[in-house]
């Protein structure tokens, strides 16, 4: 369950959209809205206040759409299954970067800062394993292209193998640390894992990282200011694109699994209404029945080959009578599942939002 610009999302790390082929090649600086805060215009100077926490609940689909099910021959092996919670965390304006990034990048205005938290169950032929994903990154305001200054993610992850001769799905629990640091041409990248004993038993919220060794060798990238986003950014980034249907974006991200950045294909494939199939709660006042006018948003590595599975965000397109606030709310993912033997398909991850708080 790897090689995807995700991963068992951080939302998304070792687990997303397959990255090889071409690179980043844009000449001039990315172009985003501000869409989070209401408004497509450029929102300089939020508060330090400005707070939005996004919660979801996370499960398995392996139907979910034609690009994101359950390959049919390897369907009868295993029993499969994936509950849990998804908490993103955005602060409009942290005043000042944390003195242990050290960069040479430097801009006026917002400092933006994202956390997400992925906790999730994960069982396998009726044993049960407990991952979670812890990522953070820090960038600037969309005035300078939300460009990043340092990325870090902890992944304990469950990762699986199809052996299709013996009709054995195996499952190896691993411990992964990713650190991007970016600089006005350069990007740096540090990998480490724990291979140690008893994965299951390290809390990935009070982790020792002397415990964790490189894996690989540190890593610098070529890299062009305002040209890319981290991969931790990303399904931010897409709220903040404005794209009319059948419209395309063309977004390069950086995944530590490859270091340099890697062009995304954002695709506005169309717009529908959203109906929410729980109560959905927004600064604290729960709606029922809620629905919302929303883009159904597909990314995939762009060119002609290997270019991985397509997978999908909906996005709130604006208010309406029943709910008048506009966030650009992402209100469901559908992330893709895989095997690492043969990359065979194994279903979706499915996100829903359940509440939301935007405090300013």
């Amino acid at each position: 369950m790897r090689k995807f610009i995700i991963t068992i999302c951080s939302f998304v790390l070792t687990c997303a959209i397959v990255l090889s082929g071409c690179s980043c090649a844009n000449t001039s600086p990315l172009s985003f809205s501000t869409n989070f805060a209401g408004t497509a215009e450029n929102a300089a100077n939020l508060e330090s206040s400005y707070l939005e926490t996004l919660n979801y609940t996370v499960s398995y689909n392996k139907n979910y759409n034609a690009s994101l099910k359950l390959d049919e021959t390897i369907a009868d092996l295993f029993t499969l299954d994936y509950n849990g919670t998804y908490t993103s965390i955005f602060k409009g304006d942290i005043v000042s970067f944390p003195e242990f990034i050290d960069t040479d990048i430097s801009f006026e205005g917002d400092k933006h800062y994202i956390r997400t938290e992925l906790n999730l169950k994960v069982t396998v032929n009726d044993k049960e394993y407990q991952d979670g994903i812890i990522s953070e990154v820090y960038f600037y305001s969309a005035g300078q292209a939300f460009a990043p200054v340092y990325s870090k993610v902890v992944s304990k992850n469950t990762m699986l193998a199809v052996n299709t001769s013996e009709k054995v799905l195996s499952a190896l629990q691993k411990l992964y640390l990713y650190e991007t640091k970016y600089y006005e041409d350069e990007i740096i990248t540090n990998k480490l894992v724990y291979n140690g004993e008893n994965v299951a038993d390290i809390d990935i919220y009070n982790l020792d990282q002397t415990l964790l060794t490189p894996f690989e060798e540190q890593t610098s990238s070529d890299y062009t200011l305002k040209q890319a986003i981290d991969n931790v950014q990303l399904i931010f980034a897409i709220r903040n694109i404005n794209l009319d249907v059948e419209k395309t974006y063309n977004l390069p991200t950086v995944s530590p699994t490859y270091g340099a950045p890697k062009s995304l294909t954002i695709t506005n494939q169309d717009e529908l209404t959203y109906a929410f199939t729980n109560t959905f709660t927004y600064n604290g006042t729960p709606y029922e029945n809620l629905k919302m006018t929303a883009k159904n948003m597909t990314f995939v590595i762009g060119g002609t080959s290997n270019v991985g599975t397509e997978q999908n965000v909906i996005v709130q397109k604006a208010k309406s009578d029943d709910f008048p606030y506009y966030n650009a709310l992402p209100v469901e993912y559908a992330e893709s599942l895989s095997e690492m033997s043969s990359f065979n398909r194994l279903g979706a991850l499915v996100y829903k939002l359940t509440d939301a708080t935007v405090t300013h």
